[in-house]
This record gives structure tokens, C-alpha cells and sequence, in this order.
């Protein structure tokens, strides 16, 4: 039973920091900024050798990564829809497909063709959704985090207030697919043993967002007067977020 309390999630959410603070020596936080100085060339961060001679520094970590990052990102991510058995050749979305889909009505008993149109919709839907959200560098960043933490992650969700220029009877059509880069440190699994992300009971994220921002979210799905007058933020504005992600 998930228990999807305010109290009961911050509990979850301690726990996990609890969990990451005592992994290695130095916790995962605390390791995560000596990763990140190494990085930037910060070699000799908190080294009391005085001033009596120079810090030599050659940074040759962020070299390697800069170098690695660039082979893995030299050829675009992509994906191709297809059914085990039906060819699928490749057809000119505006040439070919856009005229085949125009008016096309599935028969619930697709054969070789309409399964065809359908992959390839797909295929030139991902390829399209995958520019407007800028998936090349969505994915750098998130190698770049790998590459300095361990552990890069992209957070994929469907965001109602994106405009998408599409009119339905004269209506504005909103929202679509959003990805956001995550850094390890704001993650925290229900089993963090467990390295199969499906299988967890539920994932906690952490994020800092703009106060009035979270006071209009909360407003929009019904909270009450008092609840509203007690969301404070920091002296710059901030508040942190846990959203919860669970299996029904």
C-alpha cells in the first residue's frame, strides 16, 4: 500500500538522504562536489601548501571526458518502430506518409500495410518530438553527469501547458512530451539495492522551484485557504518539491 501523505513521503525522502550520505567515505554528496572540482580543474581544493610556490594544474579529467562525450554523442539518438516479421521501409513523411495518414482509419485487424503506416508515424512522430525538445543535448548533459557522478538520468513526462500550434474545431490543442536532466543527488529510490528502475515501489524526486509557482500548482488542484497561506519559501523565492512516483 502506498502511502501518499506529505509526513509519510518526507520520511521516504530522509531516508534516502540518510542512505546517501553514508555510502563510501565520504557520502554521495560530499563525493559528488570532489568529483565535480576535479572536473573544473579544482585539483587542489582545501590543500594548505601556502603561497610560496605555484598549484600546478593540467587538467586532463575534463580532457578524457570532453574527448569520450564527443564519440558517443557524434551519431543522434534514434529509434525505429516495428512489429517481428512485417518489413518496414522507409517512406518520405511528406511525400508519402502524410498523404497515406490523411483521412486513414484503423481496422482494428491490421495487416502488413497498415501496421507499415503506423510504424512509420511513429518513427517520423519521435523524430519530430525529438527536435522540439532538443534530445541531442538533453542527452550530452546527461552523459556529461554520468561521466562526473555515475549516474545520468533523463525524466520524461507529459506536460498539459505546452502549446503544441495544433487547432482542434478551432481550440488551441495543449500539451506534450517534456524531458528534464535530473542530477543522481535529487533521486531516491524505494529500494536503492535494486538497480531495475521498473521494479521499484516508487521513485521520490526532488526539485527547487519558484514559490509562487508551486502556490498557483496547488491552487489549481484544489488545495484549501490555510494550506495555500502556509507554502513559504526561502528569502530567494525557493521551495523544494517532492514528487512521488508510484505504480497503481
Amino acid at each position: 500500500m502506498i502511502n501518499l501523505q506529505p509526513s509519510a513521503i518526507y520520511s521516504e525522502y530522509t531516508k534516502g538522504i540518510n542512505f546517501k550520505s553514508s555510502l563510501g567515505t565520504k557520502g554521495l554528496y560530499e563525493q559528488g562536489k570532489i568529483n565535480e572540482r576535479f572536473y573544473i580543474g579544482d585539483q587542489w581544493h582545501n590543500a594548505d601548501f601556502g603561497n610560496s610556490r605555484p598549484l600546478i594544474r593540467h587538467n586532463v579529467i575534463k580532457r578524457i571526458a570532453d574527448y569520450k562525450l564527443s564519440q558517443i554523442l557524434s551519431s543522434n539518438t534514434s529509434i525505429e518502430y516495428g512489429v517481428d516479421g512485417i518489413a518496414n521501409p522507409k517512406t518520405d513523411f511528406k511525400k508519402g506518409l502524410k498523404r497515406r495518414i490523411s483521412g486513414f482509419k484503423f481496422s482494428g485487424n491490421p495487416g502488413n500495410d497498415e501496421i507499415n503506416t503506423i510504424s512509420e508515424a511513429l518513427n517520423n512522430f519521435f523524430e519530430v518530438t525529438a527536435k522540439r525538445i532538443g534530445l541531442q543535448s538533453i542527452c550530452a548533459k546527461a552523459l556529461k553527469n554520468a561521466y562526473i557522478s555515475g549516474t545520468g538520468i533523463i525524466y520524461t513526462y507529459w506536460d498539459e501547458n505546452i502549446n503544441t500550434g495544433i487547432l482542434k474545431n478551432s481550440t488551441p490543442v495543449k500539451g506534450d512530451i517534456k524531458c528534464e536532466v535530473l542530477n543522481v543527488n535529487n533521486i531516491y529510490f524505494a529500494n536503492p539495492f535494486n538497480q531495475s528502475v521498473e521494479e521499484q515501489p516508487y521513485i521520490i524526486i526532488s526539485t527547487t522551484r519558484e514559490t509562487e509557482d508551486v502556490i498557483n500548482e496547488a491552487a489549481k488542484f484544489g488545495a484549501d485557504e490555510y494550506t495555500l497561506n502556509n507554502i513559504k519559501g526561502d528569502r530567494n523565492g525557493k521551495i523544494k518539491v517532492l514528487t512521488k512516483l508510484y505504480k497503481i
